[in-house]
């Protein structure tokens, strides 16, 4: 390679090193993602946002508000509520920001986390999988919470007639709590959701299922990435702040008058049990929680990063050994330079913006680790203001520093034109940003968390073991019905393994899969066997409610009891024959991980309306509520002490089941569900827009913009069927408006 394109190369290098970011407002251009709102950006030209100057600014309400929150500001507005869709941070993560069409209510503290605090309160197992040293409940006390304490303590807690734990539950509803709720898309709402719950946005399978290291993939692979970003740009708005820190607060207090009342009861009949510390369990429950998120979420986020920068490093090893008066190299080469400075400034957002910082909790004092000066990474650092502010500065100095030091060591070795010293000229940013990472947030953990939902299947586990110890093992799951319907038993026993195999096939990546993994298990219904029609989704709820009761364990355990999965003729088909998705896999706009066999998922007590009410006008909007934490609803409340804050369009409307993938059954489906983290109504927008209407997971906006346009075009040729049909065969058109709403076609 001449030693002009060496020189040519070293001097993009160096922009690149000097991270050449449009101009801005010297240290204050990356904040500390606290007290200025904690926005951060791409540089000028970024390959996924086009020519967007990174902007920081003091509000992001304040500044993303070109209009008046609409006619919501009208309807009981409350200067604590956020609406987040009209937000438009000027980073990497704007995308998601953009495509907030379905809405969600999210409250600062879902009321799931306080069920599982009060578990927690009596068996003692964090979040993180560590074990608290703190005093723990009785069983005895846990049937306390929701009695008035009048009923059961001493003086002089013996007068309070409303119990303090339906006075908690109602902190975390939108009623009680409605002050402090937010208003932001599904989109971002779900992957908040996921990240609460310790699950990554996708698993190394999924990941490599939807070929996501394919470089004609890579913007949909950053927005998967920017999604994590998107959830902490929110969570980082000083309002849904303070309303987390307030909820947080009041639990705190309520926890304190409550832990006061069953002392004082301790003290009357079991003196010898040692005081209990509730508002202390509550804080550091809350802070392992926080900390699997933040520590889940950044090193996701960063391995990620690290996975397209390796395959942009050899890209660009390749062409920059290419002569420079090559019109399409230079080209590529300049590309390449925009793509690698887009996942350093997404980088930069990792490490200063993954963060809940609990400071101004009550009862929080953060606790370093050995070594780490004062750093609880994603919860607490002293110095992270005056850090973040120097971020740039800082890096720049660190990359021109390393540029020199490697440049110097291969010329006087005279390996100066080799790939792979051009690898390592250009990861001067790299080494830079990993240094600056250990000076903001500490040393990484040591290996990844095990996700809560795991620990609570092997807790409960070793709880069952200890009742039953003769069982050899327990297992929990779901319910399946199906049936071979034309197959012969040879090929329905074929559909059923394959099915098994499906299902069993997640766990890459995971920490303790293959531990739950022997416990997790389908518990097969033959409907015809019972008699029942695979197809009549109404009879085999009716057969599961019934059913459930006698085949659960005495702790509730086993069979889960919210949702059922059917293997139906559609799930059948998707399975047996392979052609049902080839023209789908054809696509390349299509993600190939997502067109794979499916189940039907039921929510076991959906009940449909009878006689659904017809679209409210304008003016009735304004006069209905939300009725849940985490979705909009147009059912008018009874209540008028709740007029609805935020009316909005309504979202998909649930059917009551949704089509899941099968390797989705265990790590995505059960893990949400069996923590009471969301529902099969939560999940089920999220399926509406993918052209089979399959849940496929966590969604982002490329990958939605390519279902839209497919499924315009087939609506309008199947409306244009279903007339046609209608006139000449009623009956088969009845057949097609059946399929078509149970989401099969």
């Amino acid at each position: 390679m001449p030693m002009r394109a060496s020189r040519s190369l070293l001097q993009a290098n160096r922009r690149l090193c000097g991270l050449s970011w449009p101009r801005r407002q010297n240290a204050a251009t990356v904040s500390a993602f606290r007290s200025a709102g904690r926005m951060i950006g791409p540089s000028s030209g970024s390959a996924c946002t086009g020519s967007r100057p990174l902007l920081l600014r003091r509000n992001p309400i304040r500044y993303t508000h070109s209009q008046s929150t609409d006619s919501a500001q009208t309807a009981w507005w409350k200067n604590s509520n956020v609406n987040t869709r009209e937000i438009r941070p000027q980073t990497p993560s704007l995308p998601h920001w953009e495509n907030q069409e379905v809405p969600a209510l999210d409250m600062p503290i879902p009321t799931h986390v306080v069920s599982n605090f009060m578990g927690f309160a009596c068996w003692g197992d964090l979040p993180n999988g560590k074990k608290t040293s703190l005093p723990l409940m009785h069983q005895e006390e846990g049937m306390l919470w929701m009695l008035p304490p009048a009923e059961w303590a001493p003086a002089p807690f013996h007068t309070g007639t409303e119990a303090v734990g339906a006075r908690i539950f109602l902190r975390t509803t939108n009623h009680e709590g409605m002050e402090r709720v937010s208003l932001i898309g599904k989109n971002i709402h779900a992957f908040k959701t996921y990240l609460m719950e310790g699950l990554v946005p996708l698993s190394e399978a999924q990941w490599t299922a939807k070929d996501l290291d394919n470089p004609d993939r890579f913007e949909t692979a950053i927005e998967y990435i920017t999604g994590v970003s998107a959830v902490f740009e929110y969570l980082s708005i000083p309002q849904v702040e303070a309303n987390m820190r307030d909820t947080f607060n009041l639990v705190y207090d309520d926890l304190e008058e409550l832990g006061g009342a069953l002392n004082a009861r301790r003290r009357t009949h079991h003196p010898d049990w040692p005081a209990l510390d509730l508002p202390a369990l509550w804080v550091e429950f809350m802070a392992a929680r926080y900390d699997v998120m933040t520590s889940t979420a950044h090193a996701w986020m960063i391995s990620k990063v690290s996975q397209l920068k390796e395959q942009l490093l050899d890209r660009f090893c390749a062409v920059a050994q290419l002569p420079p008066d090559q019109e399409v190299a230079a080209e590529e080469r300049e590309q390449l330079q925009q793509l690698w400075q887009h996942l350093t400034d997404i980088t930069a957002l990792a490490d200063v913006g993954v963060w809940i910082f609990m400071d101004t909790y009550k009862g929080y004092r953060a606790t370093a680790p050995p070594g780490g000066a004062g750093i609880v990474p994603g919860l607490h650092n002293p110095g992270i203001d005056a850090l973040a502010k120097a971020y740039q500065p800082r890096l720049a100095e660190l990359s021109v520093s390393r540029l020199n030091e490697v440049v110097r060591a291969q010329t006087d070795a005279g390996t100066f034109d080799s790939a792979d010293s051009i690898r390592d000229r250009v990861s001067a940013t790299t080494y830079a940003q990993d240094k600056l990472r250990l000076e903001m947030r500490g040393p990484p953990p040591m290996e990844p968390l095990t996700p809560p939902w795991i620990d609570f299947i092997l807790r409960d586990e070793e709880e069952m073991q200890k009742m039953k110890p003769q069982d050899e093992k327990h297992t929990f799951g779901f319910a399946i019905y199906g049936a071979a319907g034309r197959l012969s038993d040879d090929q329905w026993e074929a559909v059923r393994q394959k099915v098994e195999d499906h299902v069993a096939s997640w766990g890459e990546g995971i920490k303790g899969a293959e531990k739950v993994k022997p416990l997790l298990k389908l518990y097969w219904h033959d409907c015809k066997e019972l008699g029942l029609d695979v197809n009549d989704v109404d009879s085999l709820k009716s057969h599961f409610r019934t059913a459930r009761a006698a085949e659960t364990s005495p702790l509730g355990i086993g069979i889960e009891e919210t949702t059922f999965l059917v293997l139906d003729s559609w799930s059948v088909g998707s399975y047996a024959d392979a052609k049902l998705s080839e023209s789908y896999l054809k696509e390349k706009t299509y993600l190939p991980g997502d067109f794979q066999p499916h189940l039907l998922a039921v929510d076991a007590h959906y009940v449909a309306e009878p006689n659904p009410a017809p679209p409210a006008t304008e003016s009735e909007g304004q006069n209905q509520s939300n009725n849940t934490d985490d979705k909009t609803s147009d059912t008018p409340i009874e209540n008028d002490d709740f007029p609805a804050l935020f009316p909005q369009p309504t979202p998909p409307k649930y059917t009551g089941h949704m089509r899941i993938l099968g390797n989705l059954v265990w790590s995505e489906l059960y893990a949400l569900v069996v923590r009471n983290a969301a529902t099969l109504e939560d999940l089920f927008p999220l399926a509406m827009e993918h052209p089979q209407k399959l849940y496929t997971g966590l969604t982002v906006p490329s990958q939605i913009r390519a279902w839209r346009e497919h499924t315009t075009l087939k609506n309008s040729m199947m409306e244009s069927f279903a007339k046609y049909l209608a006139k000449k065969d009623p009956k088969a058109a009845e057949a097609l408006k059946k399929a078509r709403e149970k989401h099969a076609m």
